[in-house]
């Protein structure tokens, strides 16, 4: 066989078009994967509600980040969730903060030092 001295070697020529065919097969497989992307999109976002879940989990990071305070001085607390900076602050912020969100306001049982009830019949 004549072979020109700067030619491409066949068996190259033959690798490379078989690489193109296996990319080509690939590309050819694509639009099936996006369409079993999208079916099960749809399903999730059907199923799973996400405009509701994004609801409650913005409703109740609100809740925390606004309502959870400690470090009370009278009616007020002064500090929030941001404002954790020590092992302290952390159980200070889940006993005054945390607990009365979660748990509701607390109730005092028991007697008052100025208790003015009645008297005992003796």
């Amino acid at each position: 066989e004549d072979e020109l001295p700067h030619a491409i070697p066949k068996w190259a020529v033959l690798q490379h078009l078989d690489e193109e065919g296996d990319q080509a097969d690939a590309c050819l497989s694509l639009p099936i994967a996006l369409l079993l992307w999208l079916a099960y999109a749809t399903c999730a976002i059907l199923r799973l509600n996400p405009e509701s879940v994004f609801g409650f989990s913005h409703g109740l990071e609100s809740d925390i980040r606004e309502n959870a305070n400690f470090a009370w001085d009278h009616a007020m607390g002064f500090k929030g969730i941001d404002d954790v900076n020590s092992v302290a602050d952390l159980w200070s912020w889940l006993r005054l903060g945390l607990n009365p969100l979660v748990l509701g306001p607390a109730r005092e049982f028991g007697y008052s030092e100025d208790f003015t009830g009645g008297t005992h019949a003796g």
